[in-house]
């Protein structure tokens, strides 16, 4: 089960309405499931996101990719 079935899961034992709630050490299993989950904690609080900085080792692999606010400063 991914992180963002989890937390919807959850969502029924939690006080509140957020549906989608961060937490520290959430894992994702791909870039797209962090981005979709982050997507959709973001239009429950209004603002939008999108792709930042990224690392790409020697071999050319992306090992760190950036999710920042939508209005950030691109550097």
């Amino acid at each position: 089960m991914g992180a963002l079935e989890k937390t919807i899961r959850g969502f029924v034992d939690r006080e509140g309405n957020e549906v989608v709630k961060p937490e520290l050490g959430t894992n994702f299993d791909s870039l797209t499931e962090a981005y979709d989950f982050y997507n959709l904690y973001s239009w429950e609080h209004g603002f939008g996101i999108r792709y930042g900085k990224n690392r790409i080792n020697p071999d050319r692999r992306k090992t760190m990719q950036e999710i920042v606010c939508g209005c950030s400063v691109r550097i």
